[in-house]
């Protein structure tokens, strides 16, 4: 019952999620991190995923640190996954809406996996 609630919460918050104080605060450093570990770990990844990608933040730097790879973002909230694709300029990144527990991929698609700040909803 909790994650329908988070997912409502966050759907209701796409709209101006991207403009709120934890972005600049956390969200910013850990994605930061997060792109400077994946680039020390595989220099040339052809495939991305972000779980929980929100409204598609970091995959859109990921797009910039990793400009040959292909990216795939999920959310359960409907309305991230709106927000991420009506603010993506780029025909690499692609959003759906879907949870962790079933993500609409066969195995062992992706080079690396990303999800910041989600794990706790699940």
């Amino acid at each position: 019952m909790q994650m329908l609630h988070d997912v409502e919460r966050f759907s209701r918050w796409a709209p101006t999620y991207d403009r709120h104080y934890l972005q600049r605060i956390v969200f910013e450093p850990v994605q930061k991190t997060v792109l400077e570990f994946a680039a020390s770990e595989m220099q040339e990844p052809a495939r991305i995923l972000d779980v929980g990608c929100g409204t598609g933040r970091l995959l859109k730097a990921t797009a910039e640190q990793f400009p040959n790879a292909t990216l795939e973002g999920v959310d359960a909230a409907e309305g991230m996954v709106e927000q991420a694709r009506s603010t993506n300029s780029s025909d690499r990144i692609k959003f759906q809406q879907a949870t962790a527990e079933r993500l609409p991929f066969p195995g062992a698609q992706f080079d690396l996996v990303f999800s910041t700040m989600t794990f706790h909803h699940w």
